[in-house]
């Protein structure tokens, strides 16, 4: 695997047409069918070596972000081998007042700075992934947010990890209604349930502006597992930067 993985690691820069039919990336895969078995991983390898940031992939100005080859092998022997994952939603509380820190069940509640955000983020994953959108962490750290984390087992092989519209069950009705079907995760739901049961309404001293003690404009939940393609990096422009609204 490593010497499969350093051969691929030394394809140079832009790399050929089509990565994924080279034969230092096929050496991989098909290395990867012979220790795990299987299908051929290819959306999954593909997805993992984007994350570790093979150089081919990887702008001039960001090869310092690559793992090393070594380092590689290992995380994706890693990602075929492991049993759980853990996945982390990330809630910003916009427009929120200064909240004591709270931590309950798989949720904490706090104000982070912008090293810890990235941390959180997996902020080089991200920059490995989508190298022209870079997180804002500092702007971020402005909020306070929730945090909700949860260990699921692994579901699936490689490629229904990594590509999972491809083994959907196509006898079932896409017309069908839930019409329970919650907005957030339900380990999401559940922690924002928690905190409105506080009595925003009579803790509010703008009433007539709003009563709620917290806005959520979005979620980003992000997945540990190498074979998921995490989401583009939020904006903080999304959030309400401004300390007053008058």
């Amino acid at each position: 695997m490593i010497s499969a993985v350093e051969a691929l690691w030394r394809v140079p820069h832009p790399g050929p047409n089509n990565l994924l039919a080279a034969s230092a990336f096929t050496a991989v895969s098909d290395v990867c069918r012979a220790d795990y078995g299987g299908d051929k991983p290819v959306f999954a390898l593909s997805t993992a070596i984007r994350s570790l940031g093979v150089p081919c992939w990887l702008p001039a100005d960001h090869a310092s972000l690559s793992v090393d080859p070594r380092s590689a092998a290992n995380a994706i022997d890693h990602a075929f081998t492991r049993r759980t994952i853990t996945r982390r939603h990330l809630c910003p509380l916009d427009l929120a007042d200064d909240l004591p820190p709270l931590a309950f069940g798989q949720a904490r509640l706090a104000q982070f700075s912008a090293d810890e955000l990235s941390q959180m983020f997996d902020a080089e994953r991200l920059a490995r992934n989508f190298p022209t959108q870079p997180i804002d962490a500092k702007r971020l750290a402005q909020f306070q947010w929730l945090v909700i984390e949860e260990s699921l087992a692994v579901n699936g092989g490689a490629e229904a990890r990594a590509a999972p519209f491809m083994y959907m069950a196509m006898n079932r009705d896409f017309g069908e209604i839930d019409p329970h079907l919650g907005r957030f995760p339900p380990s999401v739901e559940a922690a924002l349930f928690f905190l409105l049961l506080a009595p925003w309404e009579q803790w509010s001293t703008m009433q007539e502006v709003d009563w709620r003690g917290f806005r959520v404009p979005w979620i980003y939940t992000l997945n540990d597992d190498l074979f998921v393609r995490p989401s583009p990096p939020p904006s903080s422009d999304s959030l309400t930067l401004e300390p007053w609204i008058l």
